[in-house]
């Protein structure tokens, strides 16, 4: 089995329940081909949010950890202007 695949496969089986986020398991069978189709490579998100995707696209696509790229405000919550993915504190 390919290395990307079997990474895969052992986060959704049992990471990707242990990150938050937003990304349902199903989702890889419809990406996987992708990555079939056209190979490996560097890959981003824009609006990580809380990684549980991220991770994914980069046990998919990545063959080293400088090929994924993560970008959003993170802490810098003042340029968050429409408010997305902020949770009250309590």
């Amino acid at each position: 089995m390919h290395a990307a695949r079997t990474d895969l496969n052992a986060y959704l089986q049992t990471g990707i329940h242990k990150v938050d986020g937003w990304c349902i398991p199903q989702l890889w069978q419809s990406i996987w081909p992708l990555r079939q189709a056209i190979g490996a490579g560097p890959i981003a998100e824009i609006g990580v949010f809380e990684g549980k995707f991220f991770i994914g696209l980069a046990k998919c696509f990545a063959e080293n950890r400088h090929d994924s790229v993560a970008i959003d405000v993170f802490d810098l919550q003042q340029f968050n202007l429409d408010g997305a993915g902020v949770t009250p504190r309590p």
